[in-house]
């Protein structure tokens, strides 16, 4: 919802641009047409699956929750003609994936590093299914492992009438 929001925003803002040129345009009121969006580069199919695999593990900046790929975005569809640009070129997925880093930053990357302090991102959750099992493994053993008291002995009510009968009798002695 959000990435509509922003492409119709730019869409709009990019009419109202094209509108205002239009007017401070040619003496004639002729406004010069825009450029049509460049052809798609012809990739051969391993460069095509390159370019796919790249475009799955970058983000989209304007949705953030969508891969370039998925995305629908113009600037999702810009970063596909670029990667498909590069891919063209020769450049290595690790090549490409840096360019995006350095332009964009880090949070690009649908998946971060596996290293530094990006382990914690990637440990902490196994690391905390684990603690919980261990606890309740514990607290388990430990519930098992109390006995409870044995209850008092049940004095039937003819044990404690004899009692009393024996007591009285040895008062009247």
């Amino acid at each position: 919802m959000r990435c509509r929001r922003i492409a119709i925003l730019a869409l709009l803002s990019g009419v109202l641009a094209q509108s205002a040129t239009a007017q401070t345009a040619a003496p004639g009121g002729e406004a010069s047409v825009s450029d049509p969006a460049p052809a798609p580069v012809a990739l051969t199919p391993e460069q095509e699956e390159l370019a796919a695999e790249i475009e799955s593990m970058l983000k989209c900046p304007v949705c953030r929750s969508q891969s370039v790929r998925t995305s629908r975005s113009f600037m999702a569809e810009d970063m596909s003609r670029r990667i498909r640009q590069m891919v063209a070129e020769g450049k290595s997925k690790e090549e490409i994936r840096e360019y995006f880093v350095a332009r964009y930053g880090d949070y690009i990357v649908l998946a971060p590093r596996k290293e530094g302090f990006t382990w914690t991102v990637w440990l902490l959750p196994f690391a905390l299914v684990l603690g919980g099992a261990v606890t309740i493994v514990a607290v388990a053993r430990r519930w098992r492992g109390t006995v409870p008291p044995p209850p008092p002995p049940a004095r039937s009510s003819a044990d404690t009438y004899m009692q009393r009968l024996e007591q009285e009798l040895e008062e009247t002695e």
